[in-house]
């Protein structure tokens, strides 16, 4: 089986690497076994742009029996403290609409996509199979933004909108690339703040990544 590990950053998958000694093939590109299994790990860069280009050309040159997508976030829920591991299991594209005189309006709204069009369920992007190891996770609904969000005005606008509970800038890109090719996915968050007025002394991002590797390390023991 080979697995492909994709991280929007080195630090947020560095234990995992340092771990099962994976070796670096380029810049941001790792591989080994983690145990029995192959494995190669894929810093990608931050943001959906990034995350599309570099998984697209790895899946064109590899045949991968599973995207596994792994990185912090933030969270909309008071009862998903810093730490907290989640497995994603629905995605939005939040901020992909047009400003109309301060008023957002998505592209669905607009009918510049409709809402049930490949690879969309009702606006959403969902995972069709949750595997049996991450079956104990909480489950939770992503969405992805290219700005992250960090005032009271726009938080209100998120959660009437979309309904989420946890935000990050990659998540979807996961998504639309796996549902596309036909691959099966995960996308596993630790949470790293509450969504907020930015405050970064609440955010707890060392206690996220150590949570997150524990939990992958686990999964890779288990499968």
């Amino acid at each position: 089986m080979n697995i492909l590990i994709v991280a929007a950053t080195m630090r947020e998958i560095e234990p995992l690497i340092e771990h099962f000694r994976l070796q670096r093939v380029h810049s941001n590109l790792f591989s080994g076994k983690a145990n029995r299994i192959k494995v190669d790990c894929l810093c990608t860069g931050i943001g959906l742009v990034a995350t599309t280009f570099q998984v697209t050309k790895m899946i064109q040159k590899t045949p991968y029996r599973l995207i596994v997508n792994a990185g912090i976030a933030g969270t909309f829920r008071d009862d998903l403290p810093l730490g907290s591991v989640v497995e994603v299991t629905s995605e939005q594209f939040a901020d992909f609409g047009i400003d109309d005189n301060g008023i957002f309006r998505h592209m669905f709204e607009e009918k510049f996509l409709e809402r049930d069009e490949f690879p969309f369920n009702d606006g959403r992007m969902l995972n069709p199979v949750r595997q049996n190891f991450t079956s104990h996770l909480p489950e939770t609904a992503g969405i992805s933004v290219s700005t992250t969000t960090g005032s009271d005005k726009r938080i209100t606008l998120l959660i009437e909108k979309f309904k989420p509970d946890i935000e990050s800038m990659e998540g979807a890109a996961i998504f639309y690339v796996g549902l596309h090719s036909q691959i099966p996915f995960i996308e596993i968050r630790a949470i790293s703040n509450k969504v907020e007025p930015r405050n970064r002394e609440n955010w707890n991002i060392s206690l996220a990544i150590e949570k997150l590797n524990s939990t992958l390390i686990g999964i890779f023991d288990a499968i």
